[in-house]
């Protein structure tokens, strides 16, 4: 075990230690059984607390083995299992253990003061005060297992092991069982110093702690050690069991059973609360609460005090031991806090910093009202609401019961040190859903949290809000100071992000937006906790209301009140759902801004000094581009005049078009009908979306899945590229089909001359219909199949190559006959090479055949300004040479050629014949 021969490797000064002798130190007892066993002494938290306590800041970096270092207030450690004994009751051993918590859990375990390992700490390592601790100083703690004139028992290495061992070993030493040199009830001679030179003198062992320190450390200290206090004596001094008694008696008073006061005590100036076994020094701000109830404090000394563990500073919030329950100190009375957040609202803190009181004190004060988030700065004064680390003052009593759901709150006085801690607001609250008027004006408000006052145009408003149509409160200026004004109520309000429509004074959560030219007026939570939120949702994404529950239906749009004629033009309106349509009071009609009704859906209508004429569809103008169109519809032939408010504030929406989508299907106008066709055979056509009431009775047919054909009996068209292709022929009506069954839709007489041409591939294209393989060359009427890749990128057409609908080229069939790279334009024979036209004579094509082209196509091609060759050779990248004869490509076999070759694509040399 270890000598504690050294001084001592804390700094006593760190930890606050002043003694300079040892007065009272008693070699033969230098502490009781009972206080070297009492486990209770501390919990965890208090250890942790004390330990925090001792250094302030940890310097950290490495040691001088390149260790972190770390301070014991920050060490922790994976603990080791051990079984139960004799001595201890074992441990479960658990992983990132603070040095707190083992030293707590060793301590019941094997029933020793955590004091006692506390201060084995301090005198063996100084771990207790040290601020850069080697790592080194854990291994060896507590000198367990390492004896003087030996290395450490390596078994004992570690902190864990370090403090389970010497706490267990403690115990066998006081069991007397194995160790009896030192056995209590007998004189001893005990040394001064391991050198035995040193001398010795008798010691009477009195109780078996005190032996179980000779045990661990076998010396007494000397005269000189005596006389220096926490100093150096001389060279026989030995300071291991002196030092022990130090720190133990100025950390923790008394090593004996010494009894001291409860209740208050005085020592000098200084009040002290001492409960159980802590002391608590009491503030004068609230000295006059415990006197009131403890009487007045007992004059005692500081040694008295010193078996006490210190204690935060005694103030108005104190916690009972046996029940849990934090309390403030009021008027002699305890007020309960429900909760530990209330607690800290006020200030203080369910944790260590409260005044902990035993049962029997706490229960000298009489229960008084529980606690509330409510509260006074003074005596007698204004109401305050706690909100965050903010006191808000509330304009009375009724303000407070209204915001305490409807109770009167118990509103204590909050001591003063915790009022100078929070921010006191200035603008004060009112009784939240109610109006108020300021003193000799008219206007009337609804205040809210948000320092808003919210004005409130007229009395029916309020109605529909749900709130008093009355004044709650009429206020001076002063009163209403920090608060700003802001745009008239709406019968829209948005709480908690989300809109509601007012009606009736029920609130209904919107099924789309706030409608246009209407604001949603946004109330604070505790506003909105004062209306009723419980409505029905709205269905679909637009507000209907009725006036007093009777009558025509109006939208609300544009600010303004609109009457709907018919159900379905409502459900138009509504995106096809059944609108919920709100129940107004009667009066709420005259302070709204009534417009003119809509006019009738499925109609059309021109305004009043205007040309243009429309498609009523729901709320919405649909513009009608010719009147040709209305009859494929089958639309009236004429429209009526309405006056332009008629039709002011009315989404006015693109031209009618061919197509129409109607509750998801699409179809084609065509003779009065609206014929179902597929949705992917529109050609590139955009769709008019039409309401269910525009399409009703209109609709018919079944979609199948072919182009769509029209024909007016003289011209036939089909739906490609955005527009409509005239086919001329039957056999381009069946391209155009693409293989699907021609379905032809009959319109009216020149209707087809008022639709768009679609732009289709032209002269010079390079395409693949999407019903076929071929890729293929448009000249004149035909298209000119590709034979391979290669001939596409000598005749430079392959970038353009566009794969494109069947029927956008159902008037061009494909020429089987194909196209090669000898083409002609005009009277010239020309050859494509790397993607340009060289002309040739007729002589030089070798037996090759010339495919001719319009004069279009060839002036998308590229040729060459040089006179024609009349021969020629070609080569591959290859570096194969080939002349021209018999309508094949046939080796070279001249020696060096006198004409360069012209580069084909190796895909092209690879599709010609070869001799």
């Amino acid at each position: 075990m270890s000598s504690a021969v050294s001084q001592a490797v804390g700094d006593p000064a760190a930890s606050g230690v002043v003694k300079s002798t040892l007065v009272g130190f008693n070699p033969g007892n230098i502490i009781s059984d009972a206080v070297f066993t009492n486990k209770s002494t501390m919990t965890e938290a208090q250890i942790q607390a004390f330990f925090n306590s001792k250094v302030s800041r940890c310097l950290g970096g490495t040691d001088e083995n390149g260790k972190p270092i770390v301070c014991l207030k920050d060490f922790k450690i994976t603990s080791v299992t051990r079984p139960a004994d004799q001595y201890c009751s074992g441990y479960s051993g658990a992983a990132n253990e603070s040095a707190a918590r083992i030293i707590y859990r060793v301590s019941q375990a094997c029933n020793i003061n955590p004091q006692v390992l506390i201060v084995m700490l301090q005198k063996e390592q100084g771990l207790i005060t040290h601020t850069w601790p080697s790592a080194w100083r854990y291994n060896i703690a507590l000198g367990q297992g390492c004896p003087d004139t030996a290395p450490c028992d390596p078994n004992y290495i570690g902190f864990f092991h370090q403090i389970y061992g010497a706490a267990r070993q403690m115990q066998i030493y006081m069991e007397g069982r194995w160790f009896q040199w030192y056995a209590p009830g007998k004189t001893w001679n005990i040394l001064y110093n391991p050198n035995a030179n040193c001398g010795s003198s008798p010691v009477y062992v009195a109780n078996k702690a005190t032996s179980a320190l000779y045990y661990y450390t076998p010396y007494q200290p000397n005269a000189a050690a005596l006389r220096a206090g926490y100093g150096t004596g001389d060279g026989c001094s030995a300071y291991g069991n002196r030092n022990f008694y130090n720190y133990f008696t100025d950390w923790f008073g008394s090593t004996q059973s010494a009894s001291a006061p409860q209740g208050l005590v005085k020592v000098g100036t200084a009040v002290w609360l001492v409960s159980g076994q802590n002391r608590y020094h009491i503030t004068a701000e609230a000295y006059p609460e415990y006197k009131a109830v403890l009487g007045a404090p007992k004059v005692t000394t500081a040694s008295a005090l010193t078996p006490y563990t210190v204690g935060a500073r005694g103030s108005f919030y104190v916690k009972n031991a046996s029940t849990g329950v934090v309390a403030m100190l009021q008027g002699s009375q305890t007020h309960r806090f429900a909760s530990c957040a209330l607690v800290a609202s006020w200030g203080g803190s369910c944790g260590a910093p409260l005044v902990t009181m035993s049962n029997a004190h706490f229960s000298k004060f009489k229960v008084g009202s529980e606690m509330t988030s409510f509260a006074r700065v003074a005596s007698g004064g204004r109401i305050h609401q706690l909100s965050g680390n903010s006191l808000v003052p509330l304009f009375d009593a009724a303000t407070a019961k209204a915001r305490n759901a409807g109770v009167t709150p118990y509103a204590a006085v909050m001591p003063a040190a915790a009022v100078t801690q929070r921010k006191v607001e200035t603008r004060i609250r009112f009784t939240p859903g109610t109006f108020i008027k300021e003193s000799g004006k008219a206007s009337v408000w609804l205040p809210d949290d948000a320092g808003v006052l919210h004005h409130l145009p007229s009395w029916p408003q309020a109605a529909e809000l749900g709130l008093p149509s009355k004044v709650g409160a009429t206020v001076s200026a002063a009163d209403i100071k920090g608060y700003s004004a802001t745009d008239p109520l709406s019968p829209f309000v948005q709480c908690g992000g989300v809109n509601y429509a007012a009606a009736g004074g029920t609130l209904h959560a919107l099924g789309g937006a706030v409608p246009s030219g209407f604001t949603a007026t946004r109330l604070d939570a505790i506003t909105c906790g004062k209306l009723k939120l419980t409505g029905t949702k709205l269905s679909g994404t637009a507000v209907f209301v009725q006036f007093g529950g009777v009558g025509e239906v109006f939208h609300l749009i544009n600010g303004q009140y609109r009457a709907v004629p018919t159900a379905d033009q409502q459900k138009s309106i509504n995106g096809e759902v059944a609108p919920s349509v709100l129940k107004t009071g009667a009066a709420w009609k005259a302070a709204v801004k009534i417009g003119a009704p809509y006019p009738g859906g499925g109609t059309l209508i021109r305004a009043n000094g205007t040309s243009a004429v429309w498609l009523v569809d729901g709320a919405s103008l649909v513009h009608l581009p010719n009147w040709a169109i209305a009859a494929e519809y089958g639309l009236p032939s004429k429209s009526t005049v309405v006056a332009p408010e008629a039709i002011s504030g009315m989404a006015q929406r693109s031209a009618l078009t061919p197509f129409a989508t109607c509750a998801g299907g699409t179809y084609v106008a065509a003779d009065g009908k609206l014929r179902a066709v597929a949705p992917g055979q529109l050609g590139g056509h955009s769709t008019t979306a039409l309401s269910a009431q525009v399409c009703a009775g209109r609709t018919t047919g079944t979609a199948v899945d072919t182009p769509v054909i029209i024909s007016d009996g003289s011209q036939t068209a089909v739906a490609v590229a955005g527009g409509f292709l005239i086919l001329p022929d039957a056999a381009s009506v069946t391209r155009a089909a693409a293989g699907a069954p021609v379905v032809t839709h009959t319109v009216n007489a020149g209707y087809i001359n008022t639709l768009a041409r679609a732009v289709v591939p032209g002269e010079g294209a390079l395409v693949r219909a999407s019903n076929e393989s071929a890729v293929t060359l448009i000249s004149g009427a035909v298209r000119l199949m590709i034979p391979n890749w290669g001939v596409a990128a000598d005749l430079g057409v392959q970038p353009r190559y566009e794969i494109v609908a069947a029927q956008a080229v159902a008037t061009r069939p494909a020429d089987q006959t194909g196209i090669g790279i000898f083409v002609r334009c005009g009277q010239t024979d020309y050859i494509a090479s790397g993607g340009t036209l060289i002309a040739v004579t007729t002589a030089a094509l070798g037996g090759f055949v010339s495919t001719p082209l319009t004069a279009e196509a060839c002036a998308t091609l590229k040729t060459s300004a040089a006179a024609p060759l009349s021969t020629v050779l070609v080569t591959s990248a290859a570096g194969a040479v080939y002349s021209l004869a018999g309508g094949e490509l046939v080796p070279w076999t001249g020696g060096t050629p006198t004409v360069k070759p012209l580069v084909l694509d190796d895909r092209t040399i690879a599709g010609l014949p070869k001799s």
